[in-house]
């Protein structure tokens, strides 16, 4: 359980990174920047929500399950101010990635962006990592009771 919980975080890393360079080569340099993608470039936009929610540990995506059992595997041993901890750290995080989220979709950029399309390259790889986090299934029989 732990191999594929490493696997889907390696995966949403590629994803970000591979996000980055897509908008580095059109001037990107702050994260202001990202003020309205939704609208320039909504595929890139979607891509970028949907790593940023597994990262924030939105439960239908892959990411959420593995804190979800580690959570549950604390509160069966009693670590009860372990997993309070934790609890209150992962809500921090998403107020974080959230953000992202808002500034993509909400906010206004001040100066308009022309984003050049990706290559084909980094279209593959965001749409492999795209759909495996999406579809990767963890395996819960050994995290719960």
């Amino acid at each position: 359980m732990l191999l594929i919980g490493v696997f889907i975080y390696v995966l949403m890393t590629i994803t970000v990174f591979a996000i980055v360079l897509a908008l580095r080569q059109n001037c990107f340099k702050y994260i202001i920047d990202l003020g309205a993608l939704a609208k320039t470039n909504p595929i890139l936009a979607i891509t970028s929500f949907i790593t940023m929610f597994s990262y924030a540990r939105i439960p239908p995506l892959a990411r959420f399950f593995s804190k979800f059992y580690l959570f549950f595997a604390a509160l069966g041993c009693g670590a009860y101010l372990l997993a309070l901890i934790g609890v209150v750290t992962c809500v921090i995080n998403c107020f974080y990635y959230i953000c992202f989220v808002k500034i993509m979709y909400f906010d206004t950029c001040k100066t308009w962006i022309l984003y050049k399309p990706m290559d084909c390259k980094k279209s593959l790889l965001l749409v492999i990592t795209l759909l495996l986090l999406l579809f990767v299934p963890e395996d819960s029989s050994s995290a719960l009771p």
